[in-house]
């Protein structure tokens, strides 16, 4: 049996939001919740895991506009995790924030 799974193109916007590299991980994770939500037909290893499908189905955050802060006490993400990590102390050569 031969399946079709029509690909999925990131919006511009998805990268517009990654303000370095290093935050891409954040967005794409936050894209592939957003598309469990909107029961996209993804290939994701997350989509495997039934307990994440059912809680993020489940939940009311908009995952493309929420705070870190709310994945995080969602437990959608950790707060000693690598994401977390990139945005405490990652800063791109240059910058003065």
């Amino acid at each position: 049996m031969i399946y079709t799974v029509k690909a999925c193109t990131l919006p511009w916007r998805f990268y517009e939001r990654s303000r370095f590299a290093p935050q891409a991980i954040e967005w794409e994770e936050r894209y592939i919740l957003h598309g469990i939500q909107q029961g996209w037909p993804l290939l994701n290893i997350e989509t495997t895991l039934e307990t994440l499908v059912a809680r993020t189905k489940a939940s009311q955050l908009d995952f493309l506009h929420c705070s870190f802060e709310d994945l995080a006490q969602e437990k959608f993400v950790h707060k000693k995790g690598i994401m977390a990590f990139i945005r405490q102390y990652y800063r791109p050569t240059g910058t003065q924030e």
